[in-house]
């Protein structure tokens, strides 16, 4: 054969086959030292694409696991208070049958009274105060956030997303689950309907107009208690207060005051009128029904000392006579007397033209000072109180809403209607109760499959990823010994040229 010197071809020949082997030795290396068979995309760009997937996925189940595991916490919160909110009904239950017995006197069923309001307030407040992360749970009129009792709240329980292509919300999909957590306010319990079981159609927000402020209620989780507090919110705007009395939705103002652009049929259903109309004066209306004053006047017969007479919002015209009445028999006009006749303040056998009423009353009221002698009819008195009222519905009794809004066990008779009363409001929060109960044990066999489901994303992914280590030490003591032996014969190919020196 040729001898050549400019060109060796075994030793680069064995200096390629050495450089392949190092590549190699530093793959299996590289393996053995991170664990996976894939560093880089250029060892499996396919596998290494899917792996990625996979590895999100996996991250995502976890998360999952832990979303599922908070929504169990949030839930134990709920139903640990609506547990003592039972034990205060059941006692309240208690009272009310002790009550029914006629061994009670009315002023044991006044120490009673005091002892249910009291419970009433304290459910109130737990529904109040009752929240995960600042979430209300039982409380829908809440300032502290977005979420309140009645909305459904979202559990997202899976690794993707919950909106299906095409559809119209979020809550479409099989990676969330949507639960609603009944309220738990004294209003709430009792003999109280939807106001989708009172003939209002609809699931999702309506709206309609009072007195110009825009009000808004959902027929699928709202009662009428809720629309009165809805337009109370908005009083200030509308001048428009709401009330819920025999069994009727009563609106007033103390202006003329419309209803309109109702977006749903609660108007109609609830057989509201389209406007308030003026209410009449009695010796039952009250003092807030004439004017809004609360104040102070007294009757001087100029002989004796004067008697004070004081009015506020919430007496009645003949409590407000009954008043006037008194402070004259402190005078020497002992024989006068004042009654509320046609809407109107009269009084009767003044004896002088000497009696003053001072300061001057409201100009409401009618009553010129000094009075005439005889028989003295003040103007008619004129009401600027303008109401709306609902037909009589059923299902708005609640145990907040009876005598003095609360729960009234001050009678045999009363005491008997509560204990009834109360057995549907512990059927309320039984029915919640179990409502959460069923969530719960969903979502722990939700928080089982999850874990399961990783576990096995994650064994997909480790045979994809990770390195094969006894084939990765076969491959590295395999690479050594070839670079060894690489070694050895690059030197004798690098000796080969030499022999020439012999010629």
């Amino acid at each position: 054969m040729a001898l050549r010197i400019n060109y060796n071809q075994a030793s680069l020949s064995a200096q390629r086959s050495l450089g392949s082997t190092q590549g190699q030795f530093a793959s299996a290396i590289e393996r053995l030292s991170s664990g996976l068979r894939i560093n880089r995309a250029s060892d499996d760009s396919a596998g290494l694409a899917v792996s990625e997937k996979l590895k999100n996925q996996i991250r995502g189940l976890n998360q999952a696991q832990r979303n599922a595991q908070d929504a169990v916490s949030l839930l134990q919160t709920a139903e640990g208070a609506l547990n003592e909110t039972h034990s205060l009904l059941a006692r309240m239950r208690e009272l009310a049958v002790q009550s029914a017995n006629d061994t009670l006197s009315n002023n044991d069923r006044a120490h009673l009274q005091n002892e249910v309001n009291q419970l009433v307030s304290e459910i109130d407040r737990i529904a109040a105060s009752t929240q995960y992360n600042k979430i209300a749970l039982l409380n829908k009129d809440s300032a502290v956030t977005l979420h309140n009792s009645g909305d459904a709240l979202q559990f997202h329980i899976g690794a993707n997303t919950n909106l299906v292509s095409g559809a119209a919300s979020t809550s479409s999909g099989d990676n969330a689950l949507q639960f609603s957590i009944g309220a738990a306010r004294s209003q709430d319990l009792g003999d109280v309907k939807l106001l989708s079981e009172l003939g209002v159609t609809g699931s999702i927000e309506k709206t309609f107009t009072v007195g110009g402020s825009t009000i808004k209620y959902n027929p699928s989780v709202d009662t009428v208690f809720d629309v009165r507090d809805a337009i109370n919110d908005e009083s200030f705007t509308s001048g428009v207060t709401a009330s819920v009395t025999g069994g009727q939705l009563v609106l007033a103002s103390n202006a003329a005051f419309t209803i309109t652009g109702d977006t749903g049929n609660l108007v109609s259903a609830l057989g509201l009128p389209a406007s308030g109309a003026p209410g009449s004066i009695s010796g039952s209306s009250t003092v807030a029904d004439v004017t809004g004053s609360t104040g102070s006047f007294y009757i001087d017969d100029n002989i004796g000392m004067p008697a004070t007479v004081n009015y506020s919002g919430t007496m009645t015209l003949d409590a407000l006579a009954s008043a006037m009445q008194a402070a004259l028999n402190a005078t020497t006009e002992t024989m006068a007397t004042v009654t509320v006749v046609g809407g109107a303040f009269q009084f009767q056998n003044v004896l002088s033209n000497n009696v003053i009423l001072d300061p001057a009353t409201p100009t409401e009221f009618g009553i010129t000072s000094p009075l005439s002698m005889g028989t003295t009819t003040a103007s008619t008195m004129v009401t600027i109180r303008n109401t709306a009222s609902s037909s009589t519905l059923t299902g708005v009794t609640s145990i907040s809403s009876s005598t003095d809004g609360t729960l009234d066990v001050a009678s045999q008779t009363s005491a008997n209607a509560s204990i009834s009363l109360l057995d549907a409001a512990i059927e309320d929060v039984s029915t919640s109760r179990g409502q959460i109960g069923s969530m719960q044990n969903r979502l722990e066999s939700v928080i089982n499959s999850l874990g399961v489901a990783s576990e096995n994303t994650a064994a997909a992914n480790s045979r994809i990823r990770d390195a094969d280590v006894a084939q990765a030490v076969s491959e590295m003591t395999r690479t050594q010994i070839l670079q060894q032996a690489t070694m050895a014969v690059l030197a004798q190919a690098n000796q080969s040229p030499q022999s020439v020196l012999q010629l």
